[in-house]
C-alpha cells in the first residue's frame, strides 16, 4: 500500500471518528439541555414572556433534529445502512425532511434551525441547481434567518417596552421586566452568534464545492475535502444542541429557574432513618410538600 493510500485511509477513518464522537456528543448533552428548555420555558415566571414562546417552538424542533436525525446520521456513517443511497425516492424524502425541519423554527419563532446533515452520495445534481443551492443555503440558512431573528426578536422587545410606558406599572415589577427583556436580548443576540459561526463554514464550503465541481481531483485531495465538508457539516448540529447552555451563560433568570428545578427534584423526596421498637434502624421515605 503506497503512503497515499495510507493517508486516504487515515483520513478516512478521521471522518467516521469525528462524525460518530460528534454526534454521540450532541445528542447525549443536547438532549439533556433541550428537555430543561422545554421544562424552564413552561415555567410560571418565563410563559408569560412573549420571546419564551418563540424559544420554545425553536426547543420542539430542535428536540427533532436531535432525537431523530442524529441518530440516522449515526446509523448512516457508523454502519453503513444509510438507505438513500439506494432509493431515489427516499432519497428526496430525507433531503426534504431536513431541509424543512431546519426551516420552520424560523419561519414560526423567527428562530433559526440550521441546514440538515446530508451525506455526500445524497446530494444535489452538477451544474447549476448545485451552485443555486449553495448560494441558497448561505442566504436562507445561514444569513437571513439569523438576521431576521435578531431584528424582529428586537422590534418585538422594543414594542413591548413601549407599550409597557403607555400602562402605569409598579415601579418594580417595572424594573424586573426590563431585566428579564435585557436578558432575554442577550440570550438571543448570543444564538444568533452561535448560528452564524456553527452553520456559515458548511454553506462556504457548498459555494466551494460548487465552484470546483468540474475539476479534476485525485482520490487524496478528495479524502481532504469529504473530511472538510463532514467537519463543517457537524459543526451545524451545535446551533440546535447548544442552547440551553447559552441561555444558562447569558440569562440570570434562566439559570435561577434551572436551579430552582435542580432543588425541587433533589428536595422532591427526603430520606429519613427512624428506630423500630426493637431497636432496629429503619430508612424512611418523607414526601417533601415544600
Amino acid at each position: 500500500m503506497s503512503s497515499t493510500d495510507s493517508t486516504i485511509n487515515q483520513i478516512n477513518t478521521a471522518v467516521t471518528t469525528i462524525v460518530l464522537s460528534l454526534s454521540i456528543i450532541n445528542f447525549i448533552f443536547g438532549g439533556i439541555g433541550l428537555i430543561f428548555n422545554v421544562l424552564i420555558f413552561t415555567r410560571p415566571s418565563l410563559r408569560g414572556e412573549p420571546c419564551s414562546l418563540y424559544f420554545l417552538f425553536s426547543t420542539y424542533f430542535n428536540l427533532f433534529f436531535i432525537f431523530v436525525i442524529v441518530p440516522v446520521r449515526v446509523v448512516s456513517e457508523g454502519f453503513n445502512l444509510d438507505l438513500a443511497n439506494f432509493n431515489l425516492v427516499i432519497c428526496k424524502t430525507e433531503l426534504f425532511t431536513f431541509y424543512v425541519a431546519r426551516t420552520i423554527p424560523c419561519c414560526i419563532s423567527y428562530l433559526y434551525d440550521r441546514f440538515g446533515n446530508l451525506t455526500p452520495a445524497c446530494y444535489g445534481q452538477k451544474g447549476i441547481y448545485r451552485t443555486f443551492i449553495a448560494l441558497w443555503a448561505m442566504l436562507l440558512y445561514s444569513l437571513c434567518p439569523s438576521l431576521i431573528m435578531l431584528v424582529f426578536g428586537s422590534l418585538t422587545l422594543n414594542n413591548l417596552r413601549r407599550h409597557r410606558e403607555v400602562i402605569p406599572m409598579v415601579p418594580r415589577n417595572n424594573h424586573t421586566i426590563r431585566r428579564t427583556d435585557a436578558q432575554l436580548s442577550r440570550m438571543l443576540a448570543l444564538q444568533v452568534l452561535v448560528i452564524v459561526i456553527s452553520t456559515l463554514p458548511f454553506s462556504i464550503y457548498r459555494l466551494y464545492a460548487s465552484f470546483t465541481v468540474n475539476i479534476t481531483k485525485d482520490p487524496l485531495r478528495l479524502a481532504i475535502e469529504n473530511l472538510a465538508f463532514e467537519i463543517a457539516n457537524m459543526l451545524t448540529q451545535f446551533a440546535h444542541s447548544t442552547s440551553f447552555y447559552l441561555y444558562t451563560l447569558t440569562g440570570t433568570i434562566f439559570r435561577k429557574e434551572f436551579y430552582k428545578i435542580i432543588r425541587r427534584h433533589r428536595h422532591q423526596n427526603r430520606i429519613g432513618f427512624t428506630k423500630a421498637p426493637d431497636g432496629t434502624h429503619q430508612i424512611s421515605i418523607m414526601p417533601n410538600h415544600r
